[in-house]
């Protein structure tokens, strides 16, 4: 998913020098991979969150259950697209890979014509459902959707990869002239101001000033991305700092769920905390899954191959599913169970048919 349509290139790291085993080579592929690792995992694990999400929303829980969902949707898979954009940052902001502005026009178009085409019909099939029937009006309101990124909650994604494109010039010029001591500077500096002020603005009812710097949490983790895989390793300081994030996240997640009822500063990509457990399972893909080649495991190599397809299309099989299926009318953790494998096995299915179809075969 993460970094669509970008070549993984050469076999080469981000510093342009050739990959150790067991540090993200994947043997006599060419590619880095770990990364594809992360796409595969990342996939999954995007899977599953949308799966506790679509039955927080659609079903009358429980405060228990709804905060068990709660807990377990934050610490075990809100890594999923932050990885993904760390991903594309590790890719593309390479000073020593060439990436012209005629290959960042592709890559942009590629994404246009995913919202033209895919993120369009299902635009029109929400307003359709929010109607009652299908009309030209229907047809209008959802071509404005587009436009206006409101449909589908998830194609947020899409939107946040074309503007990382357009920016990729901006970014690569500072990769390839900051040291690590600067570009460190400037992460430590957005994560605080971009990341920890707003949030913590939030779940205090404050209103701490961030000195003007408005740059999108997408942008950060896409710096991150080139700065992590660069001069980042996993150790037990980053296996501790992500564990007790993952944990702190989900606690405040809940602990603002039943004090404010609304929990979402907790989850977000903007969270410190995410962003600290997300960075720590970005180093522990590298580590640990690095040097194992995706070959000899071809259910993951299939769903990275496709995880771009998978992601545009899951949601809809979950709504279908929570439309078929009431949440009360299975118990639970079998009811989450049964709609991710519905979910992932009809994305899987309907990813592989688009991937063989003239037009998309290029943009997925």
């Amino acid at each position: 998913m993460a970094g669509v349509g970008c070549e993984q290139g050469d076999g080469t790291n981000a510093a342009g020098a050739a990959v150790p085993a067991g540090q993200g080579a994947s043997g006599g592929t060419g590619r880095i991979g770990y990364l594809d690792w992360g796409r595969a995992l990342g996939c999954l694990a995007i899977v599953f969150l949308h799966v506790l999400v679509t039955t927080r929303l659609n079903g009358d829980l429980p405060s228990a259950r709804y905060a068990v969902t709660l807990w377990v949707d934050t610490a075990l898979t809100r890594w999923g697209v932050p990885v993904f954009l760390m991903i594309s940052g590790a890719l593309l902001l390479n000073p020593q890979k060439e990436m012209g502005l005629p290959k960042l026009r592709r890559y942009v178009v590629r994404m246009v014509c995913v919202l033209a085409t895919i993120g369009f019909a299902m635009a029109i099939i929400e307003s359709a459902l929010d109607a009652g029937a299908l009309s030209l009006a229907v047809v209008g309101e959802a071509a404005l959707h587009v436009l206006e990124a409101k449909s589908w909650g998830h194609l947020w994604y899409l939107y946040a990869l074309i503007g990382l494109y357009l920016l990729t010039p901006l970014f690569r010029a500072f990769t390839a002239h900051a040291s690590r001591q600067e570009m460190r500077f400037v992460l430590m500096a957005c994560v605080a101001l971009v990341m920890a002020v707003p949030t913590a603005n939030i779940v205090f009812d404050l209103e701490l000033t961030t000195f003007y710097v408005t740059l999108p949490a997408a942008a950060v983790y896409y710096l991150l991305g080139y700065y992590a895989h660069t001069y980042l390793s996993f150790n037990r300081r980053w296996a501790v700092a992500g564990i007790a994030c993952a944990l702190g996240a989900a606690a405040l997640a809940v602990l603002l769920y039943y004090l404010q009822g609304n929990a979402t500063p907790a989850y977000e990509p903007e969270d410190p905390l995410i962003c600290v457990y997300s960075v720590a399972v970005f180093l522990g893909l590298r580590r640990f899954l690095g040097g194992v080649p995706m070959g000899e495991h071809p259910l993951f190599r299939g769903i990275a191959n496709l995880s771009f397809a998978i992601y545009l299309v899951h949601t809809v099989f979950q709504h279908l599913f929570v439309r078929l299926v009431p949440v009360a009318a299975v118990p639970p953790v079998a009811y989450e169970a049964a709609m991710f494998v519905v979910s992932l096995a009809g994305s899987v299915a309907v990813a592989w048919l688009l991937k063989r179809l003239p037009g998309f075969r290029r943009w997925l």
